[in-house]
Parts: structure tokens; sequence; C-alpha cells
């Protein structure tokens, strides 16, 4: 399939979810579109302009259709495979992936799904790639052609239509760009005087804080409440952190072993206690709250 058909199609999901649902259902792709179809560049910005469609744009509204039935009157639980072979390609073209477990997986799913499409995980011909674009289109086009036959049957049922589309409205007034979550820890930090790498930290949490954002009431006040479960993780990470470790309890001269794992736990008790003790005056304390003659005592 062309990707001028399955621009199209998105074309055609957008206005209905815009005319009854509203102008946040599903952004705009504002990405460059790829100039060809049987070359790596265009391979990579079509599975860019993908990602953003299936993970960015229409993250809410997608996900949410993708568990309606369709015109044919079931929900295709197969197509969120296609979302997970578009994130782990989008992934592995454009990051330096290492050999941690989830790095692996990401990169083996990549390296199979260029297998199947062009008969190799390394393409370099022009057919391989073609191939590999043609693939793509047509899978992320059954996607959305779902979701708009989804969609469709929303809109013919008289007693759970409007119902359904309410549930889509609330859900999007709940999709928070990712930069709003990183803008909270940040003010978080601040109000703390601490520091934190804040993309990492923020991206860390980010599934946790979208399943609690969408699981309150309407009753709640949303950011008050994101406010206090991301202040909370804040405080639950920089009190993981020691200023020490146990190399510095066996240069006091406890012997390594199960003594260091207790002066380590004596260390973290002290440090939460007060955040505010430098390094060498939670090194005191440990020392003092260790020695023998304190035991005695």
């Amino acid at each position: 399939m062309p990707f001028l058909s399955l621009n199209s199609e998105v074309s055609a999901l957008r206005r209905s979810l815009h005319l009854y649902v509203g102008p946040n259902a599903l952004d705009e792709i504002r990405l460059r579109p790829p100039a060809s179809n049987d070359d790596e560049a265009s391979f990579l910005r079509l599975t860019n302009w993908c990602y953003v469609l299936l993970h960015e744009a229409g993250r809410t509204s997608i996900d949410y259709l993708l568990n309606l039935p369709s015109n044919e009157g079931r929900a295709d639980r197969n197509l969120r495979e296609v979302l997970t072979s578009v994130h782990s390609l989008r992934t592995y073209c454009v990051h330096n992936l290492g050999i941690t477990d989830r790095e692996m997986q990401l990169s083996l799913r990549a390296h199979n799904w260029l297998r199947e499409k062009s008969g190799t995980d390394s393409p370099k011909l022009e057919h391989q790639w073609k191939d590999c674009f043609e693939s793509l289109c047509t899978e992320v086009s059954e996607v959305v052609i779902h979701c708009h036959g989804a969609f469709d049957t929303v809109l013919k049922s008289h007693t759970d239509g409007e119902g359904a589309i309410e549930d889509l409205r609330k859900r999007l007034d709940r999709n928070w760009p990712t930069e709003k979550f990183g803008i909270l820890v940040k003010e978080i930090l601040t109000l703390l005087d601490q520091d934190l790498n804040v993309p990492v930290f923020r991206d860390r949490h980010l599934k946790k804080w979208r399943r609690y954002l969408n699981d309150l009431s309407e009753k709640d006040d949303l950011e008050t409440k994101m406010i206090r479960l991301i202040e909370r993780d804040v405080l639950n990470h920089l009190d993981e952190i020691l200023p020490i470790d146990g190399r510095d309890i066996i240069a006091l001269g406890i012997p390594q072993g199960p003594d260091v794992g207790i002066a380590l736990r004596k260390a973290r008790e002290l440090h939460m206690q007060n955040r505010d003790l430098s390094r060498e005056e939670l090194m005191d304390l440990v020392r003092k709250s260790n020695l023998p003659e304190n035991d005695e005592k």
C-alpha cells in the first residue's frame, strides 16, 4: 500500500473524530512525509510518522477504539501488535540500544519484523526497502481502518454511542502531554531545592502516572492529585540515594560482610531523618553508632 493511501485513511478518521469528539481527538502530524518508498531514508521517515500517529497524536483515541468492535462486530486485539512493532522499529532506528534485557528485546522485535518483510534483518537493496515500506503502510492502515469502523459502529449505536463518545472525551481531557509531567517534576524539585535528571525520572514513572490520572474520579482536582503522587515518587527516590556507599562503610573499619549491610541500613535511617546531612556528617554518625563501646552501653 502506498503512503498516500495510508495518509488518506488517517485524514478520514481525523475528520470524523474532530467532528463528533473534538479537535484534540487526533492531532495533525507535522513531520516531513517520506519522499519515496524504496530507500532507507524514506522508511525511517515513515517509521517516525507512524510512531507519532500511534503513540503521540492518536495515542488516546486509537488505544480506545482498538478495544471496540468494528463493522464486523469484533475488536481486533491482534492489531495491537502493529503498535508494538512500530514502537520497536522506531526505537531501534533512532536510539543507540544497549544490551539490557529490554533493549535486546526491542532490537530482536525490530530485526524479526525486517526479516519477515524483506527477507533480511539488514535491508540494503531498493526492493527490500520497498517491501518494508509497503508492509508498514499496510499494517498501520489496517489499524486506522479498524478504528474508523469502530467509530462508525459507535455513531450508529442508539444505546451506547453517546456514552462511548463522552468516555473518549474524558480520556482525552486526561491525555496530558509528556512535557506537562516534566514541568511538574521540575516545580517539585525547585520547592525541595533538589536536582534530578528530569527526563529519565519522568520516563521511568510515566506509564504509572498516566494510569493513575485515568483512574481519578470526575470530582478530583487532577493537577493536585498528580502533584501529590509525583512529589511522593520524588521523595522516595531521594530517600533511596545515600551520599555514601558500602566502600565508605568499609573505610570506617567495619569488616566486609553482614555488618556492612547493617551500617548501610542505619545510614539510610539517619539520612531519612535529616536529608541535609553532609557526607562527612553522615559518616561520623554511622561511625559513632557502630563503635563497640556504644554497643556495650
